[in-house]
């Protein structure tokens, strides 16, 4: 999965948005000060970004449970969140290539919306 590793983690003045990436609010683990959910919209796709903060390098990643189908979306909102916040990137797998055009369309897959609202309770 992508991820960035980062020196620090630098909280950015929110709502924001960097190219075509919005990033509506940030919130923090009550259990676990060290681990904050931001959430992001790129196109049509929301999901949370996943930060994990340690004393000697931090970890921006997806969250696992909201990540949309493409990782592009993904990609696109790490790489727009450390271009805003200015980040110091110590290691990342994360590249900026372009989207895979057989991945664009997800209409297969469910989203968190579908069991949200939708699911079927009857079963």
């Amino acid at each position: 999965m992508p991820h960035i590793h980062i020196r620090s983690f630098k909280p950015i003045v929110l709502p924001a948005q960097n190219d075509d990436v919005r990033f509506a609010f940030m919130a923090t683990n009550v259990d676990h000060a060290d681990e904050h959910l931001i959430a992001a919209e790129t196109g049509d796709k929301e999901f949370f970004l996943l930060v994990k903060e340690s004393e000697t390098k931090n970890l921006l990643k997806s969250d696992k449970l909201s990540r949309p189908s493409s990782i592009y979306f993904v990609k696109k909102a790490l790489l727009a969140y450390a271009k805003e916040s200015q980040v110091e990137i110590l290691e990342s797998n994360v590249n900026d290539d372009l989207q895979n055009m057989h991945l664009i369309a997800d209409s297969a897959l469910k989203t968190i919306h579908y069991f949200a609202k939708d699911f079927p309770t009857d079963r």
